[in-house]
């Protein structure tokens, strides 16, 4: 099995973490009859209504910098720091986050998370650690069951572009003009989750393949992930 890490693993992480490796949908009266005779049918059923769910919530109008206020105003954020974030918002990346054609979490992370990179990289408060000790919770359960049915386990650390390119710390980078807080010592350095995930890999005797210096090392970092998204 190969388990890959991408930067943003800490954060993406459960503060709790709630253990179920087989999850069933709990159905009751007629969809669990259905189930029971026609398990086909009822799949067909509920993948028409969640496409039908999605329409609908996918052609309400947006205002995302409306709904991004509304958010920082009830997490005590001030007025002045709102303005600013809306000052620096590119115009047409604005529109398309209206029109569900952009993330709009890349624009309002600036302001309702901007250290959320700090967080995942550095490891630095107690909840990002806290996180960093459930997501190594998960990872000693996947290597526990690999080991019990003599499955080879491996990890690959995937960096992100503002640990090897530095056109995404340039003024004109999306992320920094939204206001999200990026270190230049990320472009050189091995981050706090790096050595963690290192240190653990070498507690359990795995492979830890990490992908940060040969992407320095590219001639073309540009064609190593999207423009607008970091994946």
């Amino acid at each position: 099995m190969c388990i890959c890490q991408w930067t943003y693993e800490v954060c993406q992480t459960r503060k709790i973490l709630f253990f179920n490796l087989s999850p069933k949908p709990k159905r009751k009266g007629l969809a669990k009859i259905i189930h029971f005779f026609f398990p086909r049918i009822l799949t067909l059923c509920e993948k028409t209504k969640r496409t039908y769910t999605a329409k609908k919530y996918y052609s309400k109008k947006r205002n995302i910098v409306k709904e991004v206020t509304k958010k920082a105003i009830e997490k005590g954020i001030s007025e002045d720091e709102i303005n600013l974030w809306k000052k620096r918002l590119p115009e047409e990346l604005v529109n398309a986050a209206n029109r569900y054609e952009f993330n709009g979490a890349i624009l309002s992370n600036g302001l309702l998370n901007p250290d959320y990179w700090i967080k995942s990289l550095e490891v630095s408060t107690s909840e990002s650690n806290q996180r960093w000790t459930n997501m190594k919770s998960v990872l000693d359960v996947g290597y526990d069951l690999c080991v019990s049915n003599s499955i080879d386990f491996i990890v690959v650390y995937i960096p992100s572009p503002i640990q090897y390119n530095p056109r995404h710390h340039s003024p004109e980078n999306v992320l920094v003009l939204a206001g999200v807080q990026i270190k230049n010592e990320w472009l050189t350095n091995q981050s706090q989750f790096q050595e963690k995930l290192n240190r653990w890999c070498k507690q359990k005797s795995i492979p830890c393949i990490d992908l940060t210096e040969p992407f320095r090392k590219a001639p073309n970092k540009d064609r190593l992930n999207y423009k607008l998204d970091s994946h």
